[in-house]
C-alpha cells in the first residue's frame, strides 16, 4: 500500500518543480466548464377508475420485475379526539396485527414465504395501507392486503404489546431536547390545534382496541380513497387483480372535517426551556410563510435554500465554518395544510449559545436589507435542486410519495414537470423580493432549549421579551 501511494504521489508531481514548488510564472489551467443538465423526463401517469368509485393513478416501470401499491386515505392524526392524541397512529399500526382469520404471525409468514410486504401507517393529514412485491405474487399478495384493508380485526393482547412499546418511546422523547425543542415549537406554532398537538403518555394509555375499531370503521371506506400503483405492471395486469381484492368493497364512512387555524404572532418573542447540566443548546426559530400555490413560491424557496438551505448556506457557513459553533444549522420551509412555517434550527455548544443568537438573527437581518443574497448564491441554490431533484425519482416510492404530495395538498397536476423549468427560472432579484415579502423578524418565534444557570443570561441579551416553558410547552408561574 504504502509502495502504490508513493506511485500515485510520484506521477502527480511529474512534470512540476522539485519539491512541487509553483514558479511565479506559471499559472493554473482554467477549471473546466460544468456540463450542461441531463434532461429530466419526467414518467406518464395513467388514471382510471374501480367499479366502486375508487380512484387509481398508475406508474409503469418495467426495469425490474417488481410493483408497489398504495390505498391512500385522507385520515390522519389532526382527526384524533381530544384526551386521545394519537390513536390515528395506533390505529394503522394495528392493521398487520391481525385480520381476517389470519393473526400477526400467519400475516407475516405468508408474506415472507413470497418475499413480498404489506404495511399500514398514519401521519398528521393522511394514511396509507400498502404492498409490494415481486410481480408474478401479484394477487396472493393482494389477497392479504386487501383482508388487512376491509377485516382488521384489532387483537386486544397486541395492542397491550404495542401500547408499552409507544409509552417508553414517547417517555424517551421527552428526555431528548431535540425532540422537545421541535414539539413545543409546533405547540407554539399551530396552537392546540392540528400540528400543535401530540401524543403523551397520558393520550396512549387512555387508547384501547373498542376505540380503534371506531375510529377505523367510521373514517376508512372508498369514498375517501385513492389507490397509487407503481412498478413493472400494466393497467391490463393491474385493473383485474385490483376488482377482485378491493372492486366490491362498498362502506359508508364519514368524511373528516380539517380545519387549520395558525394563531397570528404577533411579535417576536424569546421562549425557554431548561435543560439542568445540557452540554449543547437547541435553538429553533419560527414564522409563518405563504403557501406552495402562491406566485412567489419558487423565488422563496431559493431564497431560503441560499441562506440556510445546504451546507454551503450563509447561516452553516457562519456557525460552522468560521465560528465553530455547531456540526451544522439549516433554514427551511415546511408546508401542510394552510400556511407554511419557515423555521432555522441548530444544536450549539452550550457556551455558544448567545453569539449564535446574534449571529442567526444578523444574517436574517442583513438578507432582508444590507446584503441581499447575490447571482452567485442563488445559481448555486438552483444548481443544487435542478441536479438533485431527479434523484427523488429513482424509486417507485419516491413516485408514488410525489402524486400523494399533490393530490393530498391540492398542487397542479403538472407540479413536477414544472418543478425544475420553475426553479431555472428565479432571478436574484425574485428571490431577494420574495424573501423580503414573506420573512418579518418582528413576527417570529425563538426557542431555545439549555441550561439556564449558564445561558439564560445571553439567551435575554437578545432583547426579545422571554417566556419560561416547561417540557410540554405550558408557561411557567
Amino acid at each position: 500500500m504504502r509502495h502504490v501511494s508513493l506511485s500515485l504521489l510520484a506521477l502527480a508531481l511529474m512534470g512540476c518543480p522539485k519539491n512541487g514548488a509553483v514558479n511565479a510564472g506559471d499559472v493554473a489551467p482554467p477549471a473546466p466548464e460544468p456540463l450542461e443538465a441531463r434532461p429530466f423526463n419526467v414518467p406518464q401517469t395513467q388514471e382510471f377508475t374501480l367499479s366502486n368509485g375508487i380512484p387509481v393513478v398508475l406508474l409503469e416501470n418495467h426495469e425490474v420485475p417488481l410493483f408497489s401499491i398504495q390505498l391512500v386515505l385522507g385520515v390522519g392524526s389532526y382527526l384524533d379526539p381530544e384526551g386521545q392524541e394519537g390513536l390515528a397512529s395506533a390505529t394503522f399500526d394495528m392493521l398487520n396485527e391481525g385480520a381476517g382469520e389470519m393473526d400477526a404471525a400467519e400475516i407475516s409468514r405468508k408474506l415472507r414465504l413470497m418475499g413480498s410486504s404489506v404495511g399500514a401507517g398514519a401521519g398528521l393529514d393522511g394514511s396509507a395501507i400498502s404492498a409490494s412485491g415481486v410481480v408474478r405474487n401479484l394477487e396472493a399478495t393482494l389477497d392479504i392486503w386487501s383482508t388487512v384493508v376491509r377485516a382488521p380485526s384489532f387483537p386486544a393482547e397486541d395492542w397491550e404489546i404495542m401500547q408499552r412499546r409507544k409509552v417508553a418511546n414517547i417517555e424517551a422523547s421527552r428526555k431528548d431536547p431535540n425532540s422537545v425543542a421541535s414539539r413545543v415549537l409546533y405547540r407554539l406554532f399551530y396552537g392546540d390545534a392540528y400540528a400543535g398537538r401530540s401524543s403523551s403518555v397520558e393520550s396512549v394509555s387512555a387508547i384501547d382496541t373498542a376505540g380503534m375499531r371506531a375510529f377505523y370503521d367510521g373514517y376508512v371506506g372508498p369514498a375517501q380513497a385513492t389507490i397509487l400503483v407503481g412498478g413493472a405492471l400494466t393497467k391490463e395486469d393491474v385493473l383485474p387483480a385490483l376488482e377482485k381484492a378491493v372492486g366490491d368493497w362498498k362502506v359508508d364512512v364519514e368524511e373528516g372535517e380539517l380545519t387549520v387555524s395558525v394563531p397570528a404572532i404577533e411579535s417576536a418573542t424569546m421562549y425557554f426551556i431548561d435543560e439542568p447540566g445540557a452540554a449543547q443548546s437547541v435553538i429553533q426559530t419560527a414564522q409563518t410563510v405563504g403557501t406552495r400555490t402562491d406566485d412567489d413560491y419558487f423565488p422563496f424557496a431559493m431564497a431560503s435554500r441560499a441562506l440556510g438551505g445546504s451546507f454551503v448556506a450563509r447561516v452553516n457557513m457562519n456557525l460552522r465554518e468560521d465560528k465553530g459553533y455547531t456540526y451544522g444549522a439549516r433554514c427551511s420551509a415546511g408546508y401542510r395544510h394552510g400556511p407554511g412555517m419557515w423555521s432555522c434550527s441548530t444544536s450549539v455548544r452550550t457556551d455558544a449559545t448567545g453569539p449564535s443568537l446574534v449571529e442567526i438573527k444578523k444574517e436574517i437581518d442583513e438578507a432582508l436589507d444590507a446584503r441581499p443574497l447575490t447571482e452567485d448564491e442563488i445559481g448555486a441554490a438552483k444548481s443544487s435542486v435542478t441536479n438533485s431533484y431527479p434523484r427523488q425519482f429513482e424509486t417507485t416510492g419516491s413516485l408514488l410519495g410525489q402524486q400523494v404530495t399533490i393530490q393530498r395538498y391540492g398542487l397542479n397536476p403538472d407540479w413536477v414537470a414544472s418543478y425544475v423549468p420553475n426553479v431555472r427560472g428565479v432571478t436574484a432579484d425574485a428571490a431577494n423580493a420574495a424573501f423580503q415579502n414573506r420573512i418579518t423578524p418582528d413576527n417570529t418565534i425563538w426557542l431555545v432549549v439549555g441550561d439556564k444557570e449558564t445561558i439564560f443570561d445571553d439567551v435575554v441579551a437578545l432583547g426579545l421579551p422571554v417566556v419560561e416553558l416547561d417540557r410540554e410547552g405550558n408557561p411557567l408561574e
